[in-house]
Order: C-alpha cells, then sequence, then structure tokens
C-alpha cells in the first residue's frame, strides 16, 4: 500500500510465528500511547479475551498515518501485525473475523482482469477456500461514500427545486410590479425613455432587492451550515468559495427571471399604454 516507514523496521522474512512476535504501529497510535517516548521496543498484548494465550508484541516499526477511509480527517490508532503470528483456533465469533484475510495487489493495467488468475492461484493453494469480494480500490472506497453521494443527491435535488422556486418567484413579482407601472413606462418612453432606460430601471430595481435577499440568505446559512457539517467532505462549512459561487448563481438567475418583464416593459409602445390608463 506504498505506506512510508517513518523509523524502525518493516516486516521480514524472520518474523515467522517460532520467533518473536512484532508489530509496526502508526504515529497516531504511538503518540496516544507513548507520548513523549520512543514507541520502538515497547511491547503490547491484543487481549480479545482474558486468558486467551496471546503472546506479548513487540513494536519494530513506526509508519506514517494513513487513512483507512475515504473522508477521514484525523488519523486512527493503527497496529499492523503478521498474519503468520496469530493464533490459528478460533474460539469465537470475534477471532473468526480476525482470522479472515484479504489481499491487496499492486496492478499494472486493468486490475479486474486478474480476478481470474488470483482464483486460480488460491485454488491452487487450497482448492477450498473459496475468494470473494473482489474488487478495486477506488470502487471499495467509493462504496464508502453511498450514504454521503445520497444525502448530497438529496439535497442537490432539494436546492434545485429551491433555485427553481426561486426564479418563478422573483419573475411573479418582476412581471406584477411591471404591469402595475404600465402606464408609468408609458409616460417615460412618451418623453423621450429609450428602450436601455427602461430596462435598466426595472433590472436596478429587481438587483436591489436580489442583493438584499442574498444577504439574507448567506447569512442565515452561515448559521444553519453547521448542523450539515457532519455531511461534508473535502471542503469548510463556511468555505467562501462556496458561499461566493452560491450568490453568484442566484443572483444571475435571479437577473435572468427579471429579462422576460424588464423587456416587455422596454417594448411598451406609449401610445397603447396612456390609451389603456
Amino acid at each position: 500500500m506504498a505506506t512510508r516507514l517513518v523509523r524502525g523496521r518493516d516486516f521480514n522474512t524472520g518474523d515467522q510465528a517460532n520467533s518473536p512476535w512484532g508489530v509496526v504501529v502508526n504515529e497516531a497510535f504511538a503518540r496516544q500511547h507513548y507520548p513523549g517516548e520512543e514507541a520502538i521496543g515497547k511491547r503490547l498484548t491484543f487481549r480479545f479475551y482474558n486468558n486467551d494465550g496471546e503472546r506479548p508484541r513487540e513494536v519494530v516499526g513506526v509508519v506514517a498515518d494513513t487513512p483507512q477511509y475515504r473522508g477521514e480527517t484525523k488519523a486512527e490508532p493503527i497496529v499492523y501485525a503478521l498474519y503468520r503470528q496469530q493464533l490459528v483456533r478460533q474460539r469465537a465469533s470475534l477471532e473468526s473475523q480476525r482470522m479472515r484475510m484479504s489481499f491487496v495487489l499492486r496492478t499494472i493495467g486493468d486490475p479486474k482482469t486478474l480476478a481470474a488468475s488470483v482464483r486460480a492461484a488460491v485454488a491452487r493453494v487450497d482448492p477450498v477456500v473459496p475468494v470473494t469480494q473482489v474488487r478495486t480500490v477506488d470502487s471499495y472506497l467509493s462504496a464508502q461514500l453511498q450514504g454521503e453521494r445520497f444525502f448530497a443527491t438529496l439535497f442537490g435535488i432539494f436546492a434545485a427545486v429551491a433555485l427553481g422556486i426561486g426564479v418563478i418567484g422573483i419573475y411573479g413579482v418582476t412581471a406584477h410590479t411591471v404591469s402595475d407601472r404600465y402606464r408609468e413606462f408609458g409616460i417615460r418612453r412618451a418623453l423621450g425613455a429609450g428602450t436601455r432606460n427602461v430596462l435598466g430601471l426595472v433590472v436596478r430595481r429587481s438587483l436591489v432587492i436580489l442583493l438584499l435577499g442574498v444577504a439574507l440568505g448567506v447569512g442565515a446559512s452561515l448559521v444553519l451550515t453547521r448542523f450539515l457539517e457532519n455531511f461534508l467532505w473535502g471542503v469548510r462549512r463556511s468555505d467562501p468559495a462556496i458561499f461566493v459561487a452560491i450568490a453568484t448563481i442566484l443572483v444571475v438567475t435571479g437577473l435572468v427571471a427579471c429579462l422576460v418583464p424588464g423587456s416587455r416593459a422596454a417594448r411598451i409602445d406609449p401610445l397603447v399604454a396612456l390609451r389603456h390608463y
């Protein structure tokens, strides 16, 4: 897995079942259990059950912290032990789970093409042992994000619906405002106001309301996003780039919603408007 060795040594062929048992720990384990001390040479014993026959193990190496799960931000203490330095008897379900073995193979090319070769290699050693769950590391890590991906999709749908409702609302309010000011716009056109002047009048008024709404929304979001912090990965809940991007999207979509009634107001025929009112 290309985990970097910080100090001490890695496992080697001299580590056998009848030799002194050794373990390699990560830096998080060394910091937690041996603060201010050198972890190399310390001894520890796994206690799955009382008097289960586990032998003391010596820490022979320390490796760099490596996330065990995608999205993990804080390294957890980890102990690496050799499979051949394990008790072979299985006395309970916990120990049975401990005896399950997974192999990680570094490949060249598409790793999925090696599935048949792996099964054949295991069968040559022991044809009774089944080989299950053959998958790539990418697919394994991707499966860990199923819950986060579901919530992201769900929140994305809610956000899209909210954005659509907001655009429809802005369009409706702006269209109603233009309708109420129909005669005013007609008089302005009759007095020489051009299409750009009337359109700018509508857009500027709508822009003020949009910016006020975005400011209130961003302020509320800064308070409420703390409840979503557990669903975020790779971004901070107060990431400025995210808030700037969202505010820009809202303003742009709001302005687009204002353009249709604004364009209608800019094309008002002064004679028709004055005659109608």
